[in-house]
């Protein structure tokens, strides 16, 4: 079955203009299939934690969301309510991320081998420049990866 992968993508010359610090809730613009959750969590999202109580959990302990994208690296930062940072993640364009029509793409492998893999596309959005989130589900199948729609969330920029 053939993977999912960024080789032939075109890169777009557009940086999208994501750095900033966000609120860790966000509101839904398009509901995933099946019952929208109850809460959405930026820190959830960016960690792939789509269960109600580890949402929940993840929100409680979240002060704030720093992403940061420069040159090559896509860099997100997860502060805890004391301010203290308790999480990092660094992405490295051309393998775990790469620029797609303006937006951030973001690539989570599969967990097992021909099994779904992840990609969010993040943006900002008005002249308030809200965070947009778009999640998608890439599943292999022989005719090329079939892509499934799970979500458009926004989060409110602090900084």
């Amino acid at each position: 079955m053939a993977a999912f992968s960024f080789a032939g993508l075109a890169a777009d010359e557009r940086e999208p203009a994501i750095t900033g610090v966000y609120d860790d809730e966000g509101m839904i613009a398009v509901p995933p299939p099946g019952e929208p959750p109850p809460l959405v969590s930026l820190h959830a999202l960016l960690t792939l934690q789509f269960m109600p109580g580890i949402v929940s959990h993840l929100h409680n302990e979240t002060g704030e969301v720093r992403l940061t994208h420069t040159a090559g690296q896509f860099k997100m930062e997860i502060t805890n309510r004391d301010g203290e940072v308790a999480w990092t993640r660094v992405w490295r364009e051309g393998s775990d991320y790469d620029i797609r029509d303006g937006k951030v793409a973001l690539r989570f492998k599969a967990v097992r081998e021909g099994g779904p893999e992840h990609v969010l596309l993040l943006d900002t959005v008005t002249t308030h420049q809200l965070l947009q989130i778009e999640v998608q589900r890439h599943t292999p199948t022989v005719l090329g990866p079939k892509v499934e729609a799970q979500g458009i969330f926004l989060f409110p920029r602090l900084e």
